[in-house]
């Protein structure tokens, strides 16, 4: 993620980090669902500053390595 999605001018960066880390707390949500989510809770008004977020979930090996 970019800075912008956990600070701005009204939010220190320990508060933006708090609250990504509740968004990213409800597990078994497709990564898109996520993304929608977590923009949502951490953007409820339009952006002060440039926002991009990446995710990425692991994938299990298919059998034994």
């Amino acid at each position: 993620y970019t800075d912008g999605l956990v600070e701005d001018r009204g939010r220190d960066l320990d508060q933006g980090l708090d609250r990504l880390a509740q968004a990213l707390r409800t597990p078994g949500r497709s990564l898109a669902t996520l993304c929608d989510d977590v923009l949502g809770q951490m953007l409820p008004h339009p952006a002060q500053d440039d926002v991009a977020i990446l995710m990425a979930r692991p994938q299990q090996p298919d059998g034994p390595v």
